[in-house]
This record gives C-alpha cells, structure tokens and sequence, in this order.
C-alpha cells in the first residue's frame, strides 16, 4: 500500500503496458506510473522499481 492505494511494482514499465493492452484492460500514463482501476473503481498503480 502507498498513499492509500494498491502499489504494484514491476521492472518495466514498457513492457507491462504491452501486457495490459493485450488482454484489453484500460490504463492511463501518469508520469512515472500507470494508473488502472479494479472493478470497485478503485485506483491501482503500477509504479517501475
């Protein structure tokens, strides 16, 4: 968790946008990370680390 949310970290950021595309989920890039949100419209990061 950070800043109230759920944090996932992944060693490239390229290649999971790649991934998310693929099996259709909708994200938006933000800066440093991408933003995605689970069904209960919650946000997810996706953050490079």
């Amino acid at each position: 968790m950070e800043e109230g949310r759920i944090v996932f970290w992944v060693e490239s950021l390229s290649h999971e946008k790649l991934r998310l595309a693929k099996y259709g989920l909708a994200f938006l890039e933000a800066g440093d990370h991408l933003l995605l949100f689970d069904p209960g419209e919650n946000p997810v990061l996706v953050r490079e680390g």
